[in-house]
């Protein structure tokens, strides 16, 4: 519990100090609990509390599929795929669903969060 309030206090405060945006998001599963902040025009990072297990799923999010990346930080060699999919509930509003291959596992830095870095 002590970690969560220290990751939630330090992305605090490094949106106030950078002015980004920053939302919250509860997936259907636990393990798809992420914050995402977007720093500058090109580059939002999903930061995970749980390692998702099959694929991340960030609602209201659309990418431009020419040339847009994802990838795990600490793990930068591995370009991870991705797809856009209407939402559940609502045609009209897409979510990024970014495959989570199972050698990615391996490849995680720590054990409390890990964060994804998506270019556009």
């Amino acid at each position: 519990m002590i970690k969560k309030m220290i990751l939630s206090i330090a992305i605090t405060a490094m949106a106030t100090l950078n002015s980004t945006t920053v939302y919250s998001q509860k997936g259907k599963q636990p393990a798809q609990n992420i914050t995402v902040m977007q720093l500058g025009q090109e580059t939002i990072y999903a930061i995970c509390t749980a390692f998702p297990k099959d694929k991340l799923e960030i609602y209201s999010l659309y990418l431009n599929s020419g040339k847009s990346t994802v990838t795990l930080i600490g793990a930068e060699e591995t370009q991870l795929k991705w797809a856009q999919h209407p939402t559940w509930n609502d045609s009209r509003y897409t979510q990024l669903v970014i495959d989570i291959p199972d050698s990615l596992y391996d490849k995680r830095k720590n054990e409390y969060a890990w964060v994804f870095k998506i270019t556009f």
